[in-house]
């Protein structure tokens, strides 16, 4: 592409460009100059609704000299840099490093890409010792049939034994026999089968009471939701399932949710814990509660605090869930490190 600049700079990270890489078009540089989740809108609103709902019902009591202070036990992540490192992208997809992403990511380089979801940064943050958090901001991918700019909110709860069992041994996890990552229909062989029942538990409880709480006062407060097994392979975590609303008759996908894959914590140094991630497109969401079928109004340049930015990208007019759409078909079971 001839709009190639020598240097790309992105949320206070510049990267050097090379030629062979470069798939940026000029929409797609043009859409990140915006950011819909700061302006006033649907996918805002949703957004500030949930980091409000896990804000104010997941703290942790801490007690000092006789004081009981409270903290948020999710670590909330808001201006995570959208260019990320390849590298980063597929140790959070447990992917193997040959595998060829150019054609469903927006690359700067052979090493840096803009991402395609918030799920790019969890490897980095595991690395970091975050072990409860949220990630949100807009990702951006070259899938045939998806829009090519999706809002996503990820998150991870994880668990010691005690937090878990209330007993300190975190063998309660596992299984006696050697290490074994390989998976039966229903969980990772690793896993002890309680220890996915009391994941199951608390993915349900969570993600219920946050659609609940969150459709309180709209057309969808007292609708119906499930909580189902999602059949599709995904390489980081596994067994997966679906948090659906009943709505016009139907139920629409709300949500995936499902327990982590073991290698992925264990990679980033994190062998005492269990635990879930969860990962939702703000555009779906708004859609249905809403009933909007077109994601180009949320790009409305009359919504915007600079009306000059006249973006309105193309692409299909409504996308799936990001996890089904992007994430499992994208990455074919046989380009993981799963076997």
């Amino acid at each position: 592409m001839n709009n190639r600049p020598e240097e790309f700079k992105l949320d206070g990270v510049e990267i050097g460009t090379q030629e062979e890489f470069w798939n940026l078009g000029n929409d797609i540089i043009q859409m990140t100059t915006r950011n819909l989740l700061k302006e006033k809108n649907q996918l805002s609103d949703i957004k500030n609704k949930i980091v409000k709902y896990f804000e104010g019902n997941y703290r942790r009591i801490n007690i000092s000299n006789n004081v009981q202070t409270f903290t948020p036990i999710f670590k909330v992540f808001e201006d995570k840099p959208r260019i990320i490192p390849v590298g980063d992208l597929k140790k959070s997809y447990l992917l193997d490093e040959s595998i060829d992403h150019t054609n469903i990511v927006y690359s700067l380089n052979k090493s840096y890409c803009l991402r395609m979801s918030t799920h790019d940064h969890i490897f980095e943050l595991f690395a970091k010792c975050c072990v409860n958090f949220i990630v949100y901001g807009a990702g951006f991918n070259k899938i045939a049939n998806c829009f090519p700019c999706l809002h996503s909110l990820s998150g991870v709860r994880t668990f010691t034994a005690t937090e878990l069992f209330g007993i300190d041994n975190v063998r309660l996890f596992f299984e006696d026999a050697p290490p074994n990552f390989s998976r039966s229909a229903e969980k990772q062989n690793i896993h002890k089968t309680r220890t996915v029942e009391k994941l199951q538990e608390q993915m349900k409880a969570t993600l219920i009471n946050l659609f609940t709480s969150i459709f309180a006062g709209t057309r969808l407060e007292g609708a119906e939701l499930s909580f189902t097994v999602n059949i599709n392979r995904c390489t980081f975590c596994h067994p997966v399932y679906d948090i659906k609303v009943r709505c016009d008759g139907t139920f629409k996908e709300l949500c995936n949710v499902g327990v982590i894959d073991q290698r992925l914590l264990s990679s980033a140094g994190i062998t005492n814990r269990v635990g879930f991630v969860f990962l939702m497109v703000l555009e779906n969401i708004s859609n249905i509660l809403h009933n909007i079928n077109n994601p180009r109004i949320y790009w409305d340049p009359q919504n915007s605090p600079s009306p000059d930015i006249h973006v309105v990208p193309d692409g299909p007019e409504y996308g799936d869930n990001l996890l089904d759409t992007v994430l499992v078909s994208a990455f074919s079971p046989s380009s993981s490190t799963n076997n």
